[in-house]
């Protein structure tokens, strides 16, 4: 996990240098609401970043999620990079060990690994993923997070934003 570290370390810095905003801890960060949270900026942790909530996880550009260990967990939704408007930039994902998302319904949009987890887990009932335009071709992350699922009657909808 060192490797991880230092490397969740220089996203930050680099983030930091850019001027954005950053919630970070040194060992283990962990976001619990009854409300629905709202991400913005980087959020991250040298080993273990973890957000629950009652309701829905909302994360949209500029954002981050940094560590080696992510999970994210909503009674009722996760949105990540999701929003209605074009973005500069996607939300970024740096869980190089492990990715978890728990939830009823998982919403992914304009969205980027930096590198590939070594271990997904996805429980939801609905998955929906938003194409930018229909003249693009399907992220090549979608088959990899559609592989995490541990539900075999989840629905995929595939939603294409008109130009």
């Amino acid at each position: 996990m060192i490797g991880y570290s230092a490397e969740v370390d220089r996203l930050k810095n680099e983030w930091v240098r850019r001027g954005l905003s950053v919630d970070y801890s040194w060992r283990r960060k962990v976001i619990k609401e009854m409300e629905p949270v709202q991400i913005h900026g980087f959020l991250g942790s040298r080993l273990i970043l973890k957000v629950v909530s009652k309701d829905e996880i909302v994360c949209n550009s500029p954002s981050f999620l940094a560590a080696p260990l992510v999970t994210n967990i909503a009674m009722n939704a996760i949105y990540l990079g999701y929003q209605d408007l074009p973005m500069p930039e996607p939300v970024r994902i740096y869980a190089p060990h492990l990715f978890n998302i728990i939830t009823s319904h998982l919403a992914l949009g304009d969205l980027e690994f930096v590198v590939e987890p070594l271990h997904g887990f996805l429980a939801c009932h609905t998955l929906s993923l938003k194409k930018l335009s229909p003249k693009t071709e399907d992220p090549e992350w979608w088959e990899m997070v559609k592989s995490w699922s541990a539900n075999e009657d989840m629905e995929v909808r595939v939603i294409t934003e008109v130009d």
